[in-house]
């Protein structure tokens, strides 16, 4: 999120100046509620995707970040159900940061 700092763990090289943190979409799950063991961020569901097995979740998070989760579909029913409010969660050694070249 430009202009915006979110602390989080991450394996990832010293990166001079901003970075952006990248996680695989299938590496994102959702929770009701902040773990304290995984990395997570608040966000909101704004729309979804029936991609079969799976469920394609478009979210925003508070700081106004696009976020996309693909999930098992009864997660995402679970998830969108409850007032479309959620955590999404990942493991440290699954993000990592890429240099923000201003793009």
């Amino acid at each position: 999120c430009e202009d915006r700092a979110v602390n989080m763990r991450c394996k990832a090289e010293a990166i001079k100046g901003d970075a952006i943190l990248a996680i695989r979409p299938e590496d994102m799950s959702i929770a009701p509620e902040a773990s304290v063991n995984q990395n997570g961020i608040a966000a909101t569901a704004v729309a979804s995707t029936y991609l079969g097995a799976a469920t394609k979740l478009d979210l925003t998070t508070r700081q106004g970040a696009r976020v996309t989760v693909s999930v098992p579909n009864e997660v995402a029913a679970a998830a969108l159900s409850k007032g479309n409010s959620v955590w999404l969660t990942w493991p440290a050694e699954k993000g990592f940061l890429l240099p923000d070249g201003g793009q």
